[in-house]
């Protein structure tokens, strides 16, 4: 979802580009997740906003309004987006999937995954521990998996809009000017920092 981007996110980006010579990378904030309860994601302009700040320096990084509520009514699930993005591609062009190892994991949960395991390339960031065994057979034996050892997640954005509930310096886990969208919107703060304002570094 982004919500918000994080340097773990650039950080896997970087590697798959480096890895399979990717020549762009599409950064697609979530519309209206299925998976999430209405109200518990920041609105989409904010989170669109705050990918085009982080990926502003990367010129293969492209920012992505394909699940823009404004555009696409509804729930958005990945396996319309790839059908979309699929009929605007060439018949030889490949199409990556980049994922963190622990959604990865609930791929066969998905709507239509096993279509989209036949549509993309998934490129997982792996983790300590993590086994392709603990997939279920039928997404083991059909997807076509590229691995990224040693690139992980190692922030998450839960932890992100926890330090930024708690007035907590935020430039180590987000792009700077992230951090500055953040703080200048109010994101992620509890209601107590709404009525006394927290402390920002």
């Amino acid at each position: 979802t982004f919500d918000p981007i994080h340097r773990g996110h650039l950080a896997i980006a970087r590697a798959a580009r480096r890895q399979l010579m990717l020549e762009e990378i599409l950064f697609v904030p979530s519309g209206v997740p299925p998976h999430k309860r209405a109200g518990t994601v920041t609105p989409f302009h904010d989170r669109h906003a705050m990918v085009v700040l982080a990926t502003a320096g990367e010129r293969a990084f492209v920012p992505s309004r394909l699940e823009d509520p404004d555009l696409v009514a509804g729930a958005t699930y990945s396996i319309d987006t790839v059908r979309r993005l699929r009929r605007a591609l060439g018949p030889s062009d490949r199409l990556f999937f980049l994922i963190g190892a622990d959604a990865f994991l609930d791929i066969a949960t998905w709507r239509g995954a096993d279509v989209l395991t036949r549509e993309v390339e998934f490129v997982v960031a792996s983790r300590p521990g993590f086994s392709l065994a603990a997939l279920p057979e039928r997404v083991r034996d059909r997807a076509m998996l590229h691995l990224l050892p040693g690139v992980s997640e190692r922030i998450s954005a839960t932890e992100v809009r926890r330090a930024a509930r708690s007035g907590q310096r935020l430039e180590d886990l987000v792009d700077p000017a992230v951090a500055a969208y953040i703080y200048g919107a109010g994101l992620y703060r509890a209601e107590s920092c709404a009525q006394h304002p927290c402390a920002r570094p």
